[in-house]
């Protein structure tokens, strides 16, 4: 009753297979985006609904919780995937479902060896970069398809081997070893989101709480679609 992945990283054809195989029954998607005009709070809010709708997922005898940030338009903005993976990973963690399923990041967020690192150390068994995959693809217009599938699967592999490289710094030879061992050191991240997203992560310098952290994350989304043509595609997923 387990999928097994050559991979951590995963593509958006690879995520729709997964789902097909399982059944609406084994896996549920989570959705990270929350009104605009709610602002920090409603992006706060969205936080506390996620941890709650994992445990509910859990119970329900799912095993596998996608949590995604697609579908991104001027009227909605994501929460922030690491932010999202580890209040779910530490929230199940404390309720005693983690073990009951494993989370996948669908989010167009990550993109270097640093945020995939993040990912799989605060709980992430997968992660779908989809805006990554689509900027690798979008540069790529009059290759042939094995061409195109090549230069993905280098991508993929780079990132890989920086994973990997990452690792091996620790001592760390497989990748299970690594998921969820939160080995890393916050700097500038206060007190109250260590406790609440990344339980154990020493912080000494401490810093800023979750209004700092969302409301930059609000301000990133009204600036990018504030300098968006008027006819752009608003759909980002």
């Amino acid at each position: 009753r387990q999928v097994r992945l050559e991979s951590p990283i995963i593509s958006c054809a690879e995520l729709d297979l997964i789902a097909e195989r399982l059944g609406d029954h084994r896996i549920r998607t989570l959705s990270l985006l929350s009104p605009c005009t709610a602002g920090v709070a409603g992006l706060r809010e969205r936080l506390d609904e996620l941890c709650f709708e994992a445990v509910a997922a859990a119970e329900d005898g799912c095993e596998l919780l996608i949590l995604s940030d697609r579908g991104v338009d001027p009227e909605r903005c994501p929460l922030p995937i690491l932010l999202a993976i580890g209040a779910v990973n530490a929230h199940l963690l404390r309720v005693g479902l983690r073990l009951r399923l494993s989370l996948i990041a669908d989010s167009g967020e990550p993109r270097d060896v640093h945020q995939f690192a993040t990912l799989i150390g605060y709980g992430a068994g997968a992660i779908n970069p989809w805006l990554a995959w689509r900027n690798v693809d979008e540069t790529l217009p009059d290759c042939s398809e094995e061409e195109r599938a090549a230069r993905l699967e280098r991508y993929r592999e780079a990132v890989e081997n920086g994973l990997l490289k990452v690792m091996a710094k620790m001592g760390i030879s497989v990748l299970g070893s690594y998921r969820g061992a939160q080995i890393f050191e916050a700097v500038g991240i206060g007190r109250g989101v260590i406790s609440r997203c990344f339980v154990g992560t020493p912080s000494r310098l401490r810093g800023i709480g979750l209004a700092e952290i969302l409301g930059d994350a609000l301000s990133r989304h009204q600036r990018a679609f504030s300098a968006a043509e008027p006819h752009a595609p608003t759909n980002a997923g």
